[in-house]
């Protein structure tokens, strides 16, 4: 049974990244990009640790763990940078920070129990794509601070701890929860500002979701499937 939930678990994660990507644009025209310096970290074993600080324009931090009590420290200061991150195990901790416009934190994997994944975002028009958690007891914090910035986030499975808040305003929240949830903790969304979205949808079982909206233009929508 244990074997079928994995296999289910991997083939949705497959599926959301694969989704989600096709919102990402393909052809960037005559645009100059860019590029700075790259960091591609993979552990595998118990009790290892990356720290990661990158500073100016359009670097990139691949990191990848397998293992149990690994720590992921990520801190990049300018614009237009991105981290990428996949941790499966348990008791893992990975915590990142940008500072800057247009900096990305994408992929990011949660795969085990009793991990801690905690997101932060200061600057205009940035974004947390695909940060998907699968199996139990996992905290996910996410907090965001400027103009135009938007979160997406996935979780599977029970017993889940997630808090978002952003601060500023037209920042957007797209997320969902499949499976059911045994201990039925809702999610927690704080938006502050004007002009905030929030899409929240829940499959196959119940999980709560505590909305705090303030300013004025917000918009919630919340589907039960």
């Amino acid at each position: 049974m244990k074997r079928v939930y994995f296999l289910l678990s991997f083939v949705l994660v497959l599926g959301l990244l694969s989704a989600q990507s096709k919102d990402e644009p393909k052809n960037k025209g005559h645009q100059k990009e860019e590029r700075g310096n790259l960091a591609f970290i993979q552990q595998v074993g118990t009790n290892n640790s990356v720290v990661v600080s990158q500073q100016n324009t359009g670097h990139e931090a691949f990191i990848d763990q397998y293992g149990h009590e690994n720590v992921t420290a990520v801190l990049q200061k300018g614009n237009g940078n991105k981290v990428e991150s996949v941790s499966v195990g348990h008791q893992n901790n990975v915590n990142v920070q940008q500072r800057g416009k247009q900096n990305s934190i994408t992929n990011n994997v949660l795969l085990g129990n009793d991990n801690h994944i905690s997101l932060s975002q200061r600057g205009n028009g940035n974004s947390i794509k695909n940060t998907i958690a699968l199996g139990s007891k996992n905290d996910i914090t996410i907090q965001q601070k400027g103009k135009g910035n938007s979160v997406t986030t996935n979780t599977l499975g029970s017993n889940y701890d997630v808090n978002i808040r952003q601060q500023g305003n037209g920042n957007k929240v797209v997320g969902g929860h499949y499976i059911v949830d045994v201990n039925k903790q809702p999610t927690t969304v704080v938006q502050q500002g004007n002009g905030h979205e929030l899409e929240y949808n829940q499959y196959f079982g119940y999980r709560g979701i505590d909305i705090k909206q303030t300013g004025n233009a917000a918009k919630a929508s919340v589907e039960h499937r």
